[in-house]
């Protein structure tokens, strides 16, 4: 790996600066706007920087809605309401840009495409595909080649002051130490490019095993490559590299737990243990959360992208937004946190008391996946078929399993972050945007912010705010944890006279089939009875 030495004295930039009005009067291109971190990013910038001249979206066509209605719906959207409420007139600057990033040219029409690239300023690009399970194709094709694109159509734009590049912390995950730089990647991403693109499927099946090599997932592979990309452009654009860590919910802003991504890699599993389907989770109880506020994100995005505004020169500015030492708090302690959130405020559609052990043991998870996940799903999906219905328990666990085997890769793991760059950036700013653009960890409730996750969830993705049935919910949550805690003992009951048994076989087996026919004699003595228990039969059984 070799990462750039040199770097510039930055910490000035924001003293003398102030962050609205570096945005004051500049136009603004989003991809990706209409994600999590690009939809919080825009309304930021809208609440906060209201002298921004305009601020164009990429809206591209998805599940058969066309970009129009997505437009409209977006500005609709609850996260505006703020800003509809006091100053609506600042969401008539959003402007909308039909396109996708999969195209050629970003499908973009050509007037649009003028339109940029006469007025745009300030670039954002948060369009990727985060999923972990995407083929390396899809990851490369969307994350890769999307962003070259992007770049090509950054080039052209003739009042261009940053790119701001949004990445991940999470690009090189065979490196326990993630610097503020530049990483050398393994493989040219042209070369990558011109594979994907060459019509000939085997040219990728053959680059494959050097690209995964050691990686956990095709996103890592494909961000890592992106910032190579980005890298081989900065002769001729000015870039800001950010790279989050696992982005939660909202600690403040615009509303405390505000989360509306229900495809969030973290939000799945906790919508899973919430329900009781999910029981074990394969981690080191003592790693340390890498989570980070999306109103922490962006503020400091947008106090990075401003601060290399004001940087002359073409260095790129690189910033790991993630901090597990000021607040540090542990997968145990946010996972019990997690559960009495759960035990307080139930879900409306319980499958079972929500119960959770973390392990980095292999053995021991593989033995609770059998007896705790896939033993429960299975009669529950026989029950299924018996009342003619479709079965899916097992296959919902099957998910789980694939998403626990890519996530157990980074929770077992322990990595130093450098975050000189994060660290210092509140007290480089000036006393106003301090406040207002607040990422400071030291300012941050820990507890307060998971909960809220917590509930963020339940409120902005399950949509559950009402508490008129919350106390029946609590007395049904309790009822399955004495129907749990039965079906433990008779667990255990059960495993402990198979092993008394065994062991009778194995050193007594005079005794073991002394035993076994006395338990004969008495299935047999009550079958013969209907297994019915009258009178006469307990005077035989007291006789016998």
């Amino acid at each position: 790996m070799r990462i750039n030495a040199k770097k510039s004295d930055t910490s000035h930039l924001l003293q003398n600066a102030s962050i609205a009005d570096f945005y004051a009067n500049k136009n603004i291109f989003i991809t990706g706007a209409t994600g999590f971190m690009g939809k919080v990013l825009l309304e930021t910038l809208l609440r906060k920087c209201g002298q921004i001249n305009c601020i164009y979206i990429l809206v591209r066509m998805k599940r058969g809605v066309d970009p129009v209605q997505r437009y409209h719906d977006y500005v609709d959207d609850m996260i505006f309401d703020n800003i509809r409420n006091t100053t609506p007139e600042r969401l008539t600057k959003i402007k909308l840009i039909s396109g996708d990033i999969t195209e050629e040219n970003l499908g973009i029409g050509q007037k649009d495409e003028l339109e940029l690239i006469e007025n745009v300023h300030i670039l954002f690009h948060c369009a990727a595909k985060a999923k972990f399970s995407l083929t390396l194709r899809d990851a490369l094709s969307f994350n890769l080649h999307g962003t070259l694109r992007v770049l090509h159509l950054a080039e052209k734009m003739r009042n261009l002051l940053v790119f701001s590049h949004f990445s991940t912390s999470y690009c090189n995950p065979n490196f326990k130490v993630l610097e503020e730089a530049y990483i050398e990647p393994f493989e040219d991403p042209f070369n990558v490019i011109k594979a994907l693109t060459s019509g000939n499927e085997k040219d990728l099946e053959t680059m494959e095993p050097k690209l995964m090599r050691g990686m956990p997932n095709t996103y890592a592979v494909s961000k890592l490559l992106t910032e190579e990309l980005v890298f081989r452009f900065s002769d001729r654009i000015n870039f800001v590299i950010t790279r989050p860590a696992v982005v939660i919910s909202a600690w403040q802003e615009p509303y405390p737990g505000y989360v509306d991504n229900k495809k969030n890699g973290m939000i799945g599993p906790m919508m899973a243990r919430a329900s009781g389907a999910l029981r074990t989770i394969l981690s080191n109880p003592n790693k340390l959360i890498e989570f980070i506020p999306v109103d922490i994100a962006t503020h400091a995005i947008i106090a990075m992208t401003c601060k290399r505004g004001l940087l002359e020169g073409n260095e790129i500015l690189y910033c790991n937004i993630v901090d597990t030492k000021t607040k540090p708090w542990t997968f145990k302690q946010y996972f019990d946190l997690e559960m009495e959130t759960f035990y307080k405020y139930p879900l409306r559609n319980q499958l079972w008391w929500p119960y959770c052990v973390i392990t980095g043991n292999k053995f021991y998870y593989n033995f609770r996946r059998v007896f705790y996940h896939y033993l429960p799903a299975a009669i529950g999906d026989f029950f299924t078929i018996v009342f003619r219905r479709k079965p899916q328990l097992i296959f919902v666990q099957r998910k789980f399993d694939r998403g626990m085997k890519t996530l157990g890769f980074y929770n077992r793991r322990e990595y130093l972050y450098k975050n000189e760059q994060f660290l210092n950036l509140p007290k480089e700013m000036n006393e106003k945007d301090r406040e207002l653009f607040y990422c400071d960890f030291e300012r941050l409730n820990m507890e307060e912010v998971l909960r809220n996750y917590v509930l963020g969830v339940r409120k902005f993705i399950l949509k559950i705010t009402d508490t008129d049935s919350l106390e029946f919910r609590r007395g049904l949550l309790t009822l399955y944890w004495y129907v749990d805690l039965l079906v433990l003992i008779i667990f255990y009951a059960v495993a402990f006279a198979v092993i008394l048994l065994l062991l009778l076989f194995l050193f007594d087996r005079e005794g073991f089939l002394k035993i076994f026919n006395d338990l004969f004699k008495s299935f047999m003595f009550l079958a013969q009875n209907n297994f019915v228990i009258k009178d006469e039969v307990l005077e035989k059984c007291n006789r016998s």
